[in-house]
């Protein structure tokens, strides 16, 4: 089953008990990744070569208890107040990519430059094979129309050149810009039956096709040896697709969502201080994000709407501190404020309003000592503390909640040496049930029940192993 619990959507608190769902139907899952790989290192004259060839298949299905969602909302239509929903989900990848680069260095060694060529293609299926009817009190099959028959069909191709370069003005100063230039085509079959569809089944064939320009430019200082000062500029893109989602009239469940861009700045200083026994980095960012791809909810289906536009400006600090031999201590700092600057209606989102599940405060420190004890072994032993602050859990029109920080604490430790290790840790060892998702398991965006997903529970193990 998937890890929420039912909470109530005003308190937040667990409607059965810590770490409980109620579920009608089992929502088993499974995933299967296979994945080769072929990289082929040369030279070609003057050039270093690097070719990089992959293929990879994934297929994952999963059960879903739809019941607080469909069940409810059709079992007043219908009339049958014990009305359970089950439906599953399958979905399927086959991708190969092949990615070709050459480099080289000249004018003294003081230009280091490569350049490439980058193409995939990918062919997906995501089938939701039917949604099954049934009483919650004895698990009989209702004989109703069917609810809803979905499958989609898409073909991702994607071809990209790229260079970049970076160039020695002096010893203290170096400069690296970098382009990339991409086009991709896509193709998608939708095909939808059903009560949610309507009476005439929907057929959906469309294609597009983007193409798009990138390119990062940074400058770097180095006063001293043990010195650097940065800055960096970077643009991005994504391509749109298509919704996975029936057309259930809902104005905000578009059957397709749009590319997204954003431009990055960041400004950051490293350091190695007192003979190499301290090193400091610390960087201001700012994103500018356009036409951002968020993903939301309509008629108990997620999908992925444009909301407009959105900034992200922070801080990071990061310290490690090496007193004696085998001690390391560290620790880390962030400051992000990340919100919209658009209104995002299909999302439900207001200008300003702050991006789901972006802390403002994150920071850990962490200690690890390792030493020897004879005969060729060594044992070590550590732990940190880690912080995620307060997040706000979806934009204002959609329920939005405030969800509360949360600290772990995990220890480590083991002994090991050149061909065997023995590993023993504690994970969330005060046992802290930090919120990372929440939302109404309804149709409705404040509907109850909501689902908390938290993180792991206290995780106590053990592992071996043999290096050869």
């Amino acid at each position: 089953g998937n890890g929420l619990v039912d909470v109530n959507p005003a308190t937040l608190a667990p409607l059965y008990g810590e770490l409980t769902q109620r579920r009608f139907a089992e929502e088993l899952s499974s995933a299967k990744l296979d994945v080769a790989n072929l990289t082929i290192n040369g030279r070609l004259g003057a050039f270093d070569l690097v070719s990089s060839t992959t293929v990879q298949d994934v297929d994952a299905s999963q059960g879903l208890d739809g019941t607080a969602g469909y069940g409810v909302a059709l079992g007043g239509a219908f009339g049958i107040p014990d009305l359970g929903v089950s439906y599953a989900q399958g979905t399927s990848t086959h991708r190969v990519s092949q990615e070709l680069r050459l480099r080289s260095k000249a004018l003294d060694d003081k230009l280091d430059y490569e350049a490439g060529v980058y193409y995939t293609k990918e062919d997906n299926t995501n089938r939701i094979p039917g949604f099954r009817p049934f009483s919650t009190t004895t698990n009989a099959t209702y004989s109703l129309p069917s609810i809803v028959k979905a499958s989609i069909d898409t073909s991702y191709k994607e071809y990209s050149v790229f260079a970049n370069a970076t160039y020695a003005l002096t010893p203290q100063w170096d400069l690296m810009a970098g382009i990339r230039h991409g086009k991709d085509d896509q193709v998608y079959a939708q095909d939808y039956s059903g009560l949610l569809v309507g009476p005439v089944p929907v057929r959906i064939d469309a294609n597009s096709d983007e193409s798009k320009t990138t390119y990062l430019a940074s400058a770097r200082f180095k006063p001293s040896e043990n010195d650097a000062l940065y800055a960096r500029v970077a643009t991005g893109f994504r391509p749109g697709g298509p919704n996975a989602v029936p057309p259930t009239g809902a104005a905000n469940a578009p059957f397709t969502f749009a590319p997204d861009t954003l431009t990055s700045y960041e400004l950051g200083y490293k350091s190695m201080m007192d003979g190499g026994r301290i090193s400091v980095e610390a960087a201001l960012f700012a994103t500018e994000w356009k036409d951002i791809q968020i993903q939301t909810s309509a008629a108990g289906f997620n999908f992925l709407v444009n909301g407009g536009a959105a900034t992200s400006r922070g801080a990071e600090l990061a310290v490690s501190y090496f007193p004696l031999a085998g001690l390391s201590l560290r620790g880390a700092l962030g400051y992000t404020d990340a919100q919209l600057t658009e209104d995002a209606p299909a999302a439900g989102g207001l200008d300003g309003d702050e991006l789901p599940f972006v802390p403002k405060i994150t920071g850990s420190i962490g200690a690890n000592y390792r030493w020897s004890v004879g005969s060729g072994w060594a044992a070590y032993a550590g732990g940190s503390i880690n912080h995620t602050g307060k997040r706000r859990s979806d934009f204002s029109e959609r329920a939005a909640k405030d969800v509360d920080a949360y600290t772990t604490v995990n220890l480590s430790g083991g002994i090991e040496n050149s061909n065997w290790r023995l590993a023993v840790y504690a994970k969330n060892l005060n046992n802290s049930d930090g919120v990372t998702f929440l939302k109404s398991q309804s149709l409705s965006p404040s509907g109850s029940p909501f689902g908390s997903g938290v993180i792991a529970p206290r995780t106590i193990g053990a592992d071996l192993s043999y290096r050869f």
